[in-house]
């Protein structure tokens, strides 16, 4: 069966004809979980006892199908990119909780939603993702006073109503790409960095230096947002949808 399934997989990513990673050019999966089929659990076979084990504390169907179905994408991509076969690759944490690939010049990152999932692949550049539903239930304005900075805040506060949400979602996953860039989890203050410039009025599609780094939009979908934050000013972002893989 896992020979089979492998060379299923093979057979499918030749398809869709991805081409080579480079150095200037970040390859995106996009996991939509109502595009998963529930054979999904045929490939558990991938995963490693944790991760079995983690699956499996989760009491909700679809928190179980859209970890499992995240977690097997990435080995069977893992296997793609560094030419190794699925079940051997061991993923290690550093101590923030970010997994990588030891000694190796593929660099990837995940982030997801309730309803979608994104891997990206990078060749010899860290960085981070981040995706997050346009739909947002939190109380902006205790969640933007608590955790952005002074400029944030006045920059949301100033945005039309019917903007708010959007402007909260728009910061909220630049922070989330930079510091998982950085590979420091939450020890990093969120209001201790801008993701906006002084002169920015309006939520647009700029980037946005940090440092060495440059915070990038992702166009994912009408209905979502997301950042990418990685040491490059330009970088061409290539999507490919991943339930054509399985």
């Amino acid at each position: 069966m896992q020979i089979n399934s492998m060379q299923e997989f093979s057979k499918n990513l030749k398809k869709i004809k991805i081409g080579n990673l480079h150095d200037d050019n970040i390859h995106i999966w996009k996991i939509d979980f109502t595009k998963i089929s529930s054979n999904i659990k045929t490939y558990l076979y991938l995963l490693n006892n944790d991760e079995i084990s983690r699956a499996n504390k989760f009491l909700l169907k679809n928190k179980y199908k859209s970890y499992i179905a995240t977690r097997i994408i990435l080995k069977i991509l893992l296997q793609y990119y560094i030419n190794r076969e699925g079940y051997k690759i061991q993923l290690h944490k550093n101590q923030y909780g970010k997994p990588y690939l030891k000694d190796n010049e593929i660099y990837f990152n995940i982030s997801h939603t309730s309803d979608m999932s994104l891997i990206a692949f990078s060749k010899n550049k860290e960085f981070g993702i981040d995706l997050e539903s346009n739909e947002c239930d939190n109380n902006i304005v205790n969640i933007s006073a608590k955790y952005f900075t002074q400029r944030e805040k006045n920059w949301i506060e100033n945005l039309p109503n019917n903007k708010k949400t959007k402007g909260f979602i728009y910061c909220w996953v630049r922070k989330e790409a930079y510091i998982k860039a950085l590979g420091l989890g939450l020890s990093l203050p969120l209001d201790s960095f801008n993701v906006i410039s002084q002169e920015q009025k309006k939520i647009s599609d700029n980037k946005f230096q940090i440092k060495k780094w440059f915070l990038h939009p992702l166009d994912i979908s009408i209905n979502h947002l997301g950042a990418i934050c990685i040491q490059a000013p330009k970088i061409d972002l290539i999507y490919f949808d991943a339930s054509k893989i399985i």
